[in-house]
């Protein structure tokens, strides 16, 4: 991002008239999170009430997570002139800056209505986080908070829309953010047993089966796999396992756990 978008906005809001409130009427909120390429990516929404021409947008997010970039694209601002992102990682804080027309080239203001005005692209760097929390960054010299601009009469105005902060849970992505080897069901079994695990990063997986002694007597798993999650059988019978005690251990990149199960006859 370039280092313009300070001061444009700077100069922005020193040109404001007292702000107007609209209650209810202009909101703006962060939409649940999506998997996408390996990150966590929350969609913006704006919602307006009158045209706006600029919009000015600081952020904090919490802990665990760095914010690789802003996308505007497929958006309600993507012709906009302007739209600029400023992150600083080390206070997990963005400023996103929205100007419909910058250049001599005539453009249209954002229309009313509500919709998607950029996305978040996060990467997870805490396999213990469950959730990222986003909440308004006020800041002062120079000035930030949260403000959708509007012309009225000739002259900018400043709206002050309803946010609260939001927390987006990254159980809804559909992709696990950390390595696990879960419990066998049904545990006892006889003679299949179904063993799930979830998977961070694609690559080798190795899953095997050993008995009490620690002899290997069953392959499950032993190749690539994608990240996700997945599920084996194992069928005790087609490998002749007699009544007793057995581990379960799987190997992917620098994870390995091993759990036991039962196998009953």
């Amino acid at each position: 991002m370039t280092k313009r978008l300070q001061p444009i906005l700077v100069v922005a809001m020193i040109l404001l008239v007292p702000a107007l409130a609209f209650a209810g009427a202009n909101k703006f909120a962060v939409a649940k999170a999506a998997s996408q390429d390996g990150k966590v990516v929350v969609s913006v929404v704006v919602s307006n009430a009158r045209p706006l021409t600029c919009l000015d947008v600081p952020l904090r997010y919490s802990e665990g997570v760095t914010l690789e970039k802003v996308t505007f694209d497929r958006t309600r601002v993507s012709y906009f002139d302007f739209k600029s992102s400023y992150i600083k990682p080390d206070e997990r804080t963005v400023f996103i800056g929205l100007i419909a027309q910058f250049g001599t080239e005539k453009r249209p203001q954002l229309a009313v209505g509500e919709g998607e005005i950029c996305q978040l692209h996060f990467r997870v760097d805490d396999e213990s986080v469950s959730k990222i929390t986003i909440d308004e960054a006020v800041t002062q010299a120079p000035n930030h908070r949260l403000t959708y601009v509007y012309r009225s009469g000739g002259r900018a105005q400043a709206i002050y829309p309803d946010f609260a902060g939001a927390t987006v849970s990254l159980s809804n992505t559909g992709q696990p953010w950390a390595y696990a080897l879960h419990q066998n069901y049904p545990n006892p079994f006889n003679p299949r047993t179904k063993i799930a695990y979830d998977l961070k990063k694609a690559g080798h997986v190795e899953l095997y089966v050993y008995n009490i002694l620690g002899q290997k007597v069953a392959t499950l798993v032993n190749g690539h796999r994608e990240a996700g999650s997945h599920e084996v059988t194992w069928d005790a019978e087609k490998d002749n396992a007699a009544t007793g005690v057995y581990f379960y251990k799987i190997k992917a990149g620098e994870y390995t756990k091993t759990n036991k199960m039962i196998l009953l006859k």
